[in-house]
C-alpha cells in the first residue's frame, strides 16, 4: 500500500450492507489506482462489517465508531482521517462510474480549482438509470461568483464533488445546523472564500434514491428515518426548529452573509436562492393543508414569519411572486 495516495476516499456507512460492497467495486475497478479508501462504519447493525472484511484490498481501512454519532458528525470524521492530497466523500449507496477518478484528478491537476463536480446519473434502489441530471452541455471553469450562481440557478448540482483536501480541512467541515443542505453549505463556504471550481459534463458518478435517504425523510418530516441519521430518537419538537424549511433558511442566511450583498450579482442570487424557498414554502404550505395536515402547516407558517425576520416583508413579496411565476409556468 502507498504510505501517500494521491486521493483519499471516505466512504462513510450506517447499515448498509445492500449497497455497501456495489460502493467499494466501483473503486476498486477505477483505471486510477493510487487511493486508500477509508470506510467509517457509524455502528452498523447490520453484515456491513463482514461484507467489507471479505474484500480484500490493502487500500481498504475500516473504521467503527463505539455507537451512532449521526451521519453528519461522521462525514466530518471522514475529513479527520483523510490524509491525501485530494478528497472525495462517496456515501455507501452511492457509486462511482468508470474512469471518474482519473478525470476528476487529472481536472484538479492541471487547473486552479478547488473542488470538481459533474452531471450525475440518477440510479434507483436497484441500481437502475432512473435520469442523467445534465445541467450545462460542456466543461466549465468557474470563479466564487459563478460558482454560486451555478448552485443556485440549477440549485443545488453539486453530487459527489472531489476536493483538495487542504480546502476541506480549513474550512468547517459539515455543519449539522444546516441538516440535509450541509454539504451545500461546505461548497458555498470554500467558494466565499474567493475559491474556483470546475464542472464536467460527462457524468463521473451515480447518485441511488431510496427511501432511506435523509433529504427525502426531511421532505416527507420522517422523524423515525432522520432520527437514524441524526443517531438517536427524536421527537416532533425536533421538527419545529430542524425541519426542511428552517434549515433552508439557515443556508440562506449562511450564504447572504458569506457573498456581500452589497454587489448586485450576488443580491439578485440570494434574491433567487430565496425564491426557491418560497416556491418550496407554497408547495409544502399547499400540501398541509390538502392532507389537513396541522403540524406541517405550523412549520411552513413559522418558517414563513422567520423568512419575513430574516429578508423583510418587500423582498418576501417579491420573492413569492417570483416563485408563484415559477409555478404557473410549470
Amino acid at each position: 500500500m502507498d504510505p501517500n495516495p494521491k486521493i483519499s476516499i471516505c466512504i462513510p456507512v450506517f447499515n448498509g450492507e445492500k449497497y455497501i460492497k456495489n460502493c467499494i467495486d466501483s473503486v476498486l475497478n477505477q483505471d486510477f489506482k493510487d487511493f486508500e479508501i477509508l470506510v467509517l462504519d457509524n455502528c452498523s447493525t447490520d453484515g456491513t462489517k463482514r461484507i467489507i472484511q471479505e474484500i480484500e484490498d490493502k487500500r481498504i481501512q475500516y473504521f467503527r465508531n463505539e455507537s451512532n454519532i449521526g451521519s453528519i458528525k461522521n462525514f466530518n470524521k471522514c475529513i479527520e482521517k483523510a490524509k491525501s492530497k485530494y478528497f472525495l466523500l462517496l456515501p455507501h449507496d452511492d457509486t462511482l462510474l468508470p474512469a471518474s477518478l482519473n478525470a476528476f484528478y487529472s481536472i484538479l491537476e492541471d487547473r486552479d480549482v478547488s473542488f470538481v463536480y459533474s452531471s450525475v446519473q440518477t440510479i434507483n434502489s436497484e441500481g437502475k438509470d432512473v435520469h442523467l441530471n445534465v445541467n450545462h452541455q460542456e466543461d466549465k471553469f468557474f470563479t466564487s461568483l459563478e460558482g454560486l450562481r451555478d448552485i443556485v440557478e440549477n440549485f443545488v448540482p453539486i453530487q459527489l464533488a472531489m476536493a483538495r483536501t487542504s480546502d476541506i480541512k480549513e474550512s468547517e467541515g459539515f455543519d449539522d445546523s444546516f441538516g440535509p443542505f450541509c454539504d451545500v453549505k461546505l461548497w458555498i463556504e470554500i467558494l466565499s472564500k474567493g475559491k474556483n471550481c470546475y464542472y464536467s459534463s460527462s457524468p463521473l458518478s451515480c447518485h441511488r434514491v431510496h427511501p432511506e435517504q435523509g433529504q427525502i425523510a426531511f421532505l416527507d418530516n420522517d422523524i423515525q428515518i432522520i432520527g437514524r441519521h441524526w443517531g438517536k430518537k427524536l421527537t416532533k419538537e425536533f421538527l419545529l426548529k430542524n425541519n426542511y424549511s428552517f434549515l433552508f433558511l439557515n443556508l440562506i442566511s449562511f450564504t447572504k452573509i458569506s457573498f456581500s450583498v452589497s454587489e448586485q450579482n450576488s443580491h439578485d442570487l440570494i434574491r433567487l436562492l430565496a425564491s426557491h424557498f418560497a416556491y418550496s414554502n407554497l408547495k409544502r404550505t399547499y400540501q398541509s393543508l390538502k392532507k389537513i395536515n396541522i403540524f406541517m402547516l405550523v412549520i411552513e407558517l413559522r418558517s414563513l414569519f422567520h423568512f419575513i425576520q430574516e429578508l423583510g416583508l418587500i423582498e418576501m413579496l417579491v420573492c413569492y411572486y417570483m416563485a408563484i411565476k415559477r409555478y404557473i409556468k410549470t
